[in-house]
């Protein structure tokens, strides 16, 4: 999910609120335009509210446990609301969204489980250790989370909410336009769906091989230099935009103009995950922990930080 770095400005933790309140403000507000322009307001009010919902608990226990598990079943509840929406007007969904909200379920169901028996084991993600005492701070990781959830799911929500032309509409040649657009499947479907699974399974592989490895208690103190963390230092991470990369391909034979904006979606993950929350932070993390280990280091130049490659030999 949208992971916060944990150090929270020492005037944030205490007294200041006002930059945790913007950036707040500034994310819903920034969601509901978007989400205006492409005729997803329902949605991203139910995205909001179940995050703020979940906050209330949250702040009342002083517990991030179901932060994770939050995020993953927002996403397989949006998808499917938008994917039911149809059945109102007596449209059933394509093929294209069946499958495309499927690989979504898929994704979230296995990140869900894997993340919630992780916080269960550990009894805490000590990313939260200095957010969750300070309210107007983690009000807007429940905040940002929501934002996580509406930018990366954009095309699936495109996708659901585009609907093919009734068939006793006045114009016929646009509405067999229409109906061939959404209900014909083209190269674009099957290369999604493909790049989907490769990213999936690669991601699903990585977070396995970590944990098995962790589990080992030989291996307290090291870092994982086997399997898929042989040819890269992030493997879950590049599965993980290989896989939206996937999700937006298979569903953006359907958009139209202002659709495109959804394009945003694996954009928005490799930035996340590259630049924001998740290589910078783990590879400090690293760094503090064996950055004098002269082995670590060779690991370190050896070994791609992202795309998986072939060991190089400095």
């Amino acid at each position: 999910s949208f992971k916060m770095s944990e150090n929270v400005p020492k005037q944030s933790r205490s007294s200041g609120w006002l930059a945790p309140v913007l950036t707040s403000a500034i994310v819903t507000s920034s969601s509901y335009l978007l989400a205006n322009k492409l005729g997803l307001l329902p949605y991203v009010a139910t995205d909001f509210g179940i995050q703020w919902a979940a906050f209330v608990h949250a702040a009342f226990t002083r517990s991030e446990k179901y932060y994770d598990l939050t995020g993953s079943s927002t996403y397989v509840v949006l998808t499917l609301a938008t994917l039911l929406r149809g059945n109102k007007e007596g449209i059933s969904p394509s093929t294209r969204q069946l499958i495309t909200s499927g690989c979504v379920i898929v994704w979230a169901t296995r990140l869900g489980y894997f993340l919630i028996t992780r916080i269960m084991r550990d009894g805490k993600d000590k990313r939260f250790d200095k957010i969750k005492t300070h309210l107007p701070s983690f009000f807007m990781t429940w905040s940002l989370q929501a934002l996580w959830v509406f930018l990366t799911l954009l095309p699936v929500l495109v996708l659901n909410t585009s609907t093919a032309t009734h068939s006793n509409d006045n114009n016929s040649s646009s509405n067999a336009l229409d109906n061939n657009t959404h209900n014909t499947l083209n190269w674009k479907d099957y290369a999604g769906w493909s790049i989907w699974l490769a990213g999936w399974l690669i991601e699903a592989i990585a977070d396995r091989q970590k944990r098995q490895f962790r589990a080992d208690p030989s291996n307290k103190e090291k870092w994982i230099d086997q399997g898929l963390w042989r040819y890269s230092r992030h493997p879950n991470y590049f599965g993980e935009i290989t896989l939206w990369t996937g999700v937006l391909l298979a569903s953006c034979s359907v958009f139209k103009k202002w659709d495109w904006l959804a394009a945003i979606s694996p954009v928005f993950v490799t930035l996340l995950l590259t630049k924001v929350s998740g290589l910078p932070m783990l590879e400090k993390a690293a760094d503090k922990h064996w950055g004098s280990n002269p082995a670590y280091q060779r690991y370190k130049r050896q070994t791609s930080i992202l795309i998986p490659w072939f060991r190089g030999n400095n």
